[in-house]
Formats: C-alpha cells, structure tokens, sequence
C-alpha cells in the first residue's frame, strides 16, 4: 500500500542517520524543513550557519514556487541574474568549493525578461536567486558550474583528474591477489582429495555442483583478474570445500546402517552413504489421492531435497513390498540426478521418455528399474500391490540396464 501524505523530504531531514550531504540538498530545496535540518545531530556547523544567514536561526521558510523552464541555447547571452542579497550557499563536509574550470562558461538559457537584477561584480558567492529562497532557475543552473560540489557534496576537482592529465597508476593489489590465487588452489587441491569418495557413485551431480568448480576454474584464469574478485572466488571455493567435506563426513555415517533395516541397507549401498533415508512418508510425502479407495503413499523422494528418500518404516510394509518401493525410490534420486547431467532435457532418462518407453512417465520407469533390478515380472505379491500397473517388457528392461550404467547406478 502507498505512504499516502508521506514527505520522504521531511522524514529524511528528521531521521538521524540522513548523511550532511542529503541535508544538504534538502535545506536547498525545502526551506520550510530548515528547523527540521537544523535539530538533526547530523548537520554540519556549515549547513547551520549558511541557514541561518538566508533564513534566520531555525526561522522556516516557505517552499519556493515553480518557476518557468528555461531551455538551454546558443551561447551569446549572460551570465544567469543572481540576488544580491542572499548568502553563499554551505559546502559539504570536506568538500571545498572551486571555481569553474578555464574556458568553461554557464550554461546559457532562453531569453526573456528577468525578475532579477543584474548581478553585481564583486559578490561571486552570490548564486542563488529569488527573495529569500532558492529558486528552480538557481538549481537548474548549478550544472553549469564546477562550484557544484561545493553545494551538493560531490567530489573536488582536484580528485578527479581532466581527460588530458594522465592519472596515478592504480594499485593492482599483486600481493593480495598472489595471496587469494594460493588459497583457492589449496581449496581445489583438497576438493580433488575429497572428491575420491564419489568417484563413479551415480549421484556425485547432486552431492555437489562440480561443473560450476570448472567454471570458477576458468574464472581464475582470466589475465585481468582483480584481487578483489579472486578474493571472491577463494571465498566460493573454501564454502564449496566446507561443503563437500560435511557431505563426505555424513556419508561416513550414514553406510554403517544404523537401523539394520532392509531398507536402510539398499540405500546405504546404492548411494554408499551419500543418500539418506527417512521414515516419515506418512507426512513428509502426504495423502494418496486415492486413499478413499485404499491405496497409500509409501514412499517419495521431494525436489528440493533428491538426496533424502522418504519411506514408511519396514515394519508397515511386507518384504516385498518394502524392497520394490525403496528401489522404486532410488530410481527417483537416480533421475534427480540425471537432471543435473542434462539439464536441457535431452539426454539421459528424459530421452528415454521421449521416445515413448515406460509410457512417457517418470513413475513407470521407476517401476521398471525395480523389476529389474530385483529381477520380478509382477507388481503385487499376493498381499500387496505397489506401483503404477504396468510391467515392462525386456527391451525396456535394456534400455534400464543401459541407462543405470551411463549412472554408475546399481542393477541388481
């Protein structure tokens, strides 16, 4: 909803942290927020002092009227009318004012009649124009002048050198950039030693994203690196090797099978560790929708996390059943990661798809991962019947075997 009678001007000249610089600008502007100005810890002694000598101590001002537009054209006319009787306007804190650089005139304006006297010589702090208050000329005038960092708090002439003075080299920072390359070498160095642990384990892609390493690799290499982006690339490189090093140190964990379930074993094995496993399908993986007819969610693996297989516990499933849902899961994360592979949908299981095996359907070819893998022409064991009712034949079969070797995946 918008700030309806909301003054940014008013609420910036009240607020204690509004920079010297901003009050500045406001004091020009908004006479009538000058007492506002004045109370903020944030103004200069020289901002008072200029308002108190156009305005009086804390004495608000009306805001100025509009005044007409002046279009710029050919040089040939005067300098702009200033009034005589107002003060120099203050200059930002460490800002010093300057006079306009040799050969560069004011800006010429539209002629017509001036409210204005002529300005008088020997008064050149006198800028500002209209009785009392700054006027819409006086500003749009300003640019016309190197004075203007003296008002607005931009940076001194003598900071930013002319196009025809060559400027200072610029430190290039070789010391700390040699410092940042080592670091992110020490990174890759130890990355390499830790990514021994998943060599050809199918689900290395979603452990962690080694093509973007390769891309920071190429980053490093570049002949105009910066050290301010080498520092950045260290950086990346320390977090991705934190990373892997937890994930590495959880795997460890996880394959000693801590809860000596069947299930908990296929996947300590499939993944070697790296893909964990949760028994909490019951809320995690939500309610069939056909549950008034007796089926039920037994399992799923989520998108945003494909290294966690949700699971019932064995203990509400048969043998079976519980070895054919928790393969039918790990085809799942398989797919996950073969998403990584082939980002752009054109390769991997989604060829596959294309193509018309399993039906087109994702959930068919986990069915069909599962049989073969356990080597089973049915999808019920008398007792219970899982998956998506079709059993595919031994060509798809092949094409599984194919598939999960392109992954590294076991097959039974």
């Amino acid at each position: 909803m918008a700030n309806v009678g909301w003054d940014r001007d008013r609420a910036a000249a009240r607020a204690a942290g509004t920079p010297p610089h901003v009050l500045t600008n406001i004091a020009m502007r908004r006479p009538d927020l000058r007492a506002d100005i004045a109370a903020n810890p944030g103004a200069t002694p020289e901002l008072i002092r200029w308002m108190n000598g156009v305005s009086g101590p804390g004495k608000p001002q009306p805001q100025p009227q509009p005044q007409p537009t002046h279009t710029p054209t050919r040089p040939g006319y005067g300098p702009r009318p200033t009034h005589p009787g107002l003060a120099a306007a203050p200059s930002s804190p460490g800002q010093g004012a300057y006079p306009p650089r040799a050969g560069l005139a004011a800006a010429p304006y539209a002629p017509g009649p001036s409210p204005y006297p002529p300005r008088r010589k020997g008064k050149a702090g006198y800028w500002f124009a209209g009785c009392g208050c700054l006027v819409v000329v006086a500003f749009m005038g300003l640019f016309a002048f190197a004075g203007l960092g003296a008002i607005l708090g931009l940076s001194d002439a003598a900071t930013t050198p002319s196009p025809s003075v060559e400027a200072a080299p610029v430190d290039t920072g070789a010391a700390d950039l040699a410092d940042h390359i080592a670091l992110y070498e020490q990174e890759r160095t130890k990355i390499d030693e830790l990514s021994t642990a998943l060599e050809a384990n199918p689900v290395k892609p979603l452990v962690a994203l080694f093509d973007w390493m390769e891309d920071q690799d190429a980053k490093m290499t570049d002949p105009n690196l910066t050290a301010y982006s080498a520092e950045l690339l260290a950086d990346q490189m320390s977090t991705f090797r934190a990373d892997l090093e937890q994930s590495v140190t959880d795997a460890e964990t996880r394959r000693t099978n801590a809860s000596g379930s069947m299930s908990e074993g296929l996947i300590d094995a499939a993944g070697n560790g790296f893909i964990d496993v949760q028994y909490d399908a019951a809320t995690a993986c939500g309610t069939h929708e056909n549950a008034d007819q007796g089926y039920q969610t037994v399992g799923c693996v989520k998108g945003g996390s494909p290294l966690i297989v949700h699971l019932l516990p064995d203990a509400e499933r048969t043998e079976w059943h519980a070895k054919m849902t928790t393969v039918h899961e790990l085809a799942h994360v398989y797919q996950r990661a073969d998403d990584v592979r082939y980002p752009d949908d054109d390769g991997g299981y989604q060829a596959l798809l294309a193509q018309g095996l399993f039906q087109g359907s994702e959930e068919v070819m986990a069915d069909c991962y599962a049989l073969t893998y356990l080597n089973e022409w049915t999808l019920s064991d008398g007792v219970k019947e899982t998956g998506y009712g079709y059993v595919c034949g031994d060509s798809e079969r092949q094409a599984i075997r194919d598939w999960a070797a392109g992954m590294n995946a076991p097959v039974g």
